[in-house]
Protein backbone atom coordinates (compact mmCIF):
# COMPACT_ATOMS: atom_id res chain seq x y z
CA UNK A 1 0.00 0.00 0.00
CA UNK A 2 1.27 3.44 -0.86
CA UNK A 3 0.81 6.35 1.46
CA UNK A 4 0.39 9.97 0.46
CA UNK A 5 2.53 12.80 1.78
CA UNK A 6 -0.17 13.88 4.23
CA UNK A 7 -0.10 10.44 5.88
CA UNK A 8 3.70 10.43 5.98
CA UNK A 9 3.75 13.89 7.53
CA UNK A 10 1.24 12.69 10.15
CA UNK A 11 3.49 9.74 11.00
CA UNK A 12 6.54 12.02 11.22
CA UNK A 13 4.59 14.38 13.49
CA UNK A 14 3.83 11.45 15.82
CA UNK A 15 7.56 10.71 16.17
CA UNK A 16 8.27 14.42 16.77
CA UNK A 17 5.62 14.46 19.49
CA UNK A 18 7.30 11.47 21.15
CA UNK A 19 10.63 13.33 21.06
CA UNK A 20 9.05 16.51 22.45
CA UNK A 21 7.24 14.70 25.26
CA UNK A 22 10.16 12.53 26.30
CA UNK A 23 13.21 14.67 25.63
CA UNK A 24 12.30 18.34 25.23
CA UNK A 25 9.43 18.97 27.64
CA UNK A 26 10.16 20.22 31.12
CA UNK A 27 10.24 18.39 34.40
CA UNK A 28 7.37 15.93 34.73
CA UNK A 29 8.05 14.87 38.29
CA UNK A 30 7.04 16.93 41.27
CA UNK A 31 10.32 16.35 43.09
CA UNK A 32 13.37 18.48 42.34
CA UNK A 33 15.88 15.69 42.98
CA UNK A 34 14.95 13.46 40.04
CA UNK A 35 17.69 14.55 37.66
CA UNK A 36 20.33 12.06 36.49
CA UNK A 37 18.77 9.09 38.20
CA UNK A 38 17.83 5.56 37.33
CA UNK A 39 14.90 3.71 38.85
CA UNK A 40 15.02 -0.09 38.70
CA UNK A 41 12.40 -0.70 41.42
CA UNK A 42 9.29 -2.00 39.70
CA UNK A 43 6.45 0.46 40.33
CA UNK A 44 7.69 1.22 43.86
CA UNK A 45 6.97 4.96 43.68
CA UNK A 46 3.79 4.51 41.66
CA UNK A 47 2.41 1.89 44.11
CA UNK A 48 3.21 4.23 46.98
CA UNK A 49 1.17 6.96 45.28
CA UNK A 50 -1.65 4.56 44.37
CA UNK A 51 -1.87 3.07 47.87
CA UNK A 52 -2.06 6.56 49.36
CA UNK A 53 -4.13 8.06 46.55
CA UNK A 54 -6.71 9.69 48.83
CA UNK A 55 -4.10 11.37 51.02
CA UNK A 56 -1.45 12.54 48.55
CA UNK A 57 -3.20 15.64 47.29
CA UNK A 58 -4.74 16.56 43.98
CA UNK A 59 -1.50 17.49 42.16
CA UNK A 60 0.10 14.12 42.90
CA UNK A 61 -3.13 12.29 42.02
CA UNK A 62 -3.25 14.07 38.68
CA UNK A 63 0.45 13.42 38.12
CA UNK A 64 0.32 9.67 38.78
CA UNK A 65 -2.78 9.15 36.61
CA UNK A 66 -1.24 11.12 33.74
CA UNK A 67 2.08 9.33 34.23
CA UNK A 68 0.57 5.85 33.97
CA UNK A 69 -1.91 6.61 31.18
CA UNK A 70 0.51 8.79 29.24
CA UNK A 71 3.38 6.30 29.35
CA UNK A 72 1.04 3.54 28.20
CA UNK A 73 -0.60 5.49 25.38
CA UNK A 74 2.61 7.07 24.07
CA UNK A 75 3.69 4.02 22.07
CA UNK A 76 0.27 2.74 20.94
CA UNK A 77 0.53 4.46 17.49
CA UNK A 78 4.20 3.44 17.07
CA UNK A 79 3.75 0.57 14.57
CA UNK A 80 1.16 2.30 12.42
CA UNK A 81 3.38 5.38 12.15
CA UNK A 82 6.43 3.21 11.45
CA UNK A 83 4.55 1.30 8.74
CA UNK A 84 3.44 4.54 7.08
CA UNK A 85 7.03 5.84 6.99
CA UNK A 86 8.81 2.59 6.06
CA UNK A 87 5.95 0.94 4.13
CA UNK A 88 7.11 -2.47 5.27
CA UNK A 89 5.57 -4.81 7.80
CA UNK A 90 7.87 -6.65 10.22
CA UNK A 91 7.64 -10.05 11.82
CA UNK A 92 6.60 -10.19 15.45
CA UNK A 93 10.10 -10.78 16.88
CA UNK A 94 11.65 -7.97 14.85
CA UNK A 95 8.75 -5.65 15.70
CA UNK A 96 9.15 -6.29 19.42
CA UNK A 97 12.93 -5.80 19.14
CA UNK A 98 12.46 -2.49 17.29
CA UNK A 99 9.91 -1.33 19.88
CA UNK A 100 12.16 -2.24 22.80
CA UNK A 101 15.21 -0.64 21.16
CA UNK A 102 13.28 2.60 20.63
CA UNK A 103 11.97 2.67 24.19
CA UNK A 104 15.41 1.94 25.65
CA UNK A 105 16.93 4.60 23.39
CA UNK A 106 14.46 7.21 24.63
CA UNK A 107 15.11 6.30 28.27
CA UNK A 108 18.88 6.21 27.73
CA UNK A 109 18.89 9.58 25.98
CA UNK A 110 16.78 11.07 28.79
CA UNK A 111 19.36 9.88 31.29
CA UNK A 112 22.40 10.91 29.22
CA UNK A 113 21.01 14.40 28.52
CA UNK A 114 19.86 14.84 32.10
CA UNK A 115 16.25 15.20 30.94
CA UNK A 116 14.66 12.67 33.24
CA UNK A 117 14.90 9.35 34.98
CA UNK A 118 15.88 6.08 33.31
CA UNK A 119 12.78 4.43 34.71
CA UNK A 120 11.89 0.73 34.50
CA UNK A 121 8.24 1.71 35.06
CA UNK A 122 8.28 3.90 31.95
CA UNK A 123 9.86 1.08 29.95
CA UNK A 124 7.20 -1.41 31.08
CA UNK A 125 4.30 1.00 30.45
CA UNK A 126 5.69 2.11 27.06
CA UNK A 127 6.23 -1.53 26.10
CA UNK A 128 2.68 -2.47 27.15
CA UNK A 129 1.30 0.39 25.06
CA UNK A 130 3.48 -0.66 22.13
CA UNK A 131 2.18 -4.24 22.36
CA UNK A 132 -1.42 -2.97 22.37
CA UNK A 133 -0.52 -0.86 19.33
CA UNK A 134 1.11 -3.85 17.62
CA UNK A 135 -2.01 -5.97 18.16
CA UNK A 136 -4.22 -3.15 16.87
CA UNK A 137 -1.93 -2.59 13.88
CA UNK A 138 -1.95 -6.30 13.00
CA UNK A 139 -5.75 -6.31 13.20
CA UNK A 140 -6.02 -3.21 10.99
CA UNK A 141 -3.42 -4.61 8.58
CA UNK A 142 -5.26 -7.91 8.12
CA UNK A 143 -8.73 -6.34 7.97
CA UNK A 144 -8.09 -3.29 5.77
CA UNK A 145 -4.62 -3.14 4.24
CA UNK A 146 -4.39 -6.69 2.89
CA UNK A 147 -7.69 -6.27 1.02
Amino acid sequence: MRFNNFQKIGAAIYFLIVVCITLISGQRDLDDNYRRRANFDFFSQKWLYINNFNTIGYKRQEFIVLEIIGNTLLFVPFFLALYVLVNKRMGIVKAIAVLLLNILSVEGIQFALNRGVFDIDDIILNFAGGLVGLAAFNFIYRKYILK
